[in-house]
């Protein structure tokens, strides 16, 4: 994973971005409050495991590339 991913514009997830850099982790932007906080993730087939504060929330890696988070957490694509 690497670059931003940013939220479809049919979302209203918790977050308005991902930033994958280096290594493992990722940067999380909220929608509300714009805060960002790291966190580290794994990919695992077509899963994408986000880890952060002792939570793990899994998103699928779709075909076209975009980040499905499910009903709440949304879908994210890449800018």
């Amino acid at each position: 994973m690497s670059g931003t991913y940013n939220i479809d514009a049919n979302g209203g997830a918790p977050f308005k971005s991902l930033n994958f850099t280096s290594g493992s982790k990722v940067e999380l932007t909220t929608a509300m409050s714009g805060s960002t906080t790291e966190a580290s993730y794994v990919v695992e087939g077509d899963k994408l495991k986000i880890s952060a504060a002792g939570q793990t929330q899994i998103f699928t890696i779709a075909k076209d590339g975009s980040i499905n988070g499910g009903e709440i957490i949304g879908k994210f694509v890449k800018q």
